[in-house]
């Protein structure tokens, strides 16, 4: 019998052998794309480039946005990320908010008002002023992590299309005026942002704490100030991750 030179022959066991892993590996690779887009379908993970409608893009916000009452004063924050809690203790949820948000506490502590949760007590973790921002602890059950996109954000551009949450929890787009902008009071870069049609109610410092997300739902940054042409200030997501991963 002639045979091609420098060509393995395989017995009939081994044959059947690379036949049983090739099928393995079909399985594995198929079971992956399953299980992808089992979480994709249920927001577990998400695809950066997939635009959300106004309508999901709304949810997306008012599940990840809190309320902070500080003896009648109101600011904002996000929820950053949700930890389950250990051996029957309550979950710990660490939320991002503004610097003149932390310059209201009297000790340390305020109260915080979740979307689908009884107020709760919280906690000053850590803060960086230079970069206007600031980190809180509390015990919560039942809060999702919000998405951070460090490509997102750094991708941002003038023009890019932003949103946040005004004092009515109503939907308000933005664009970036500038990246890695100085501003007085802050060391860090800032980002600069153009709110049109905004009401008078919500200028000045009135939503500082508010998380702003880019068009697939992602927390790119925080509300610092709002100026009375809708020019807002944004503190740097990548400034507040940075601190809740030195902090946890």
């Amino acid at each position: 019998m002639n045979t091609p030179k420098n060509k393995k022959i395989l017995t009939p066991a081994q044959k059947k052998r690379k036949r049983i892993e090739l099928v393995l590996c079909a399985v594995i690779v198929v079971s992956m794309l399953i299980v992808r887009l089992v979480l994709i379908d249920r927001g577990t993970i998400r695809t950066q480039d997939s635009a959300l409608t106004n309508e999901e893009l709304l949810s997306v916000l008012e599940r990840h946005e809190v309320t902070i009452d500080e003896d009648g004063t109101t600011g904002y924050a996000t929820i950053l990320s949700a930890t389950p809690g250990k051996r029957g203790k309550a979950d710990t949820a660490v939320i991002a908010t503004g610097r003149t948000v932390l310059e209201n506490f009297a000790d340390g502590t305020t109260t915080v008002k979740f979307p689908n949760a009884s107020p709760v007590t919280g906690s000053v973790l850590a803060s960086n002023e230079e970069a206007g921002i600031g980190i809180i602890r509390c015990e919560v059950e039942d809060q999702d992590s919000v998405y951070y996109s460090s490509n997102l954000y750094y991708q941002m551009e003038t023009g890019t299309q932003l949103y946040f949450l005004d004092s009515t929890e109503s939907l308000v787009p933005c664009t970036v005026q500038e990246t890695d902008a100085s501003v007085d009071g802050y060391t860090s870069q800032m980002t600069i942002l153009q709110a049109d049609n905004l009401s008078a109610d919500d200028l000045g410092t009135v939503l500082c704490g508010r998380g702003v997300y880019s068009a697939s739902g992602y927390y790119l940054g925080t509300i610092e100030t709002i100026e009375t042409d809708g020019t807002a200030v944004m503190a740097s997501g990548a400034d507040v991750v940075e601190l809740v991963t030195k902090n946890q």
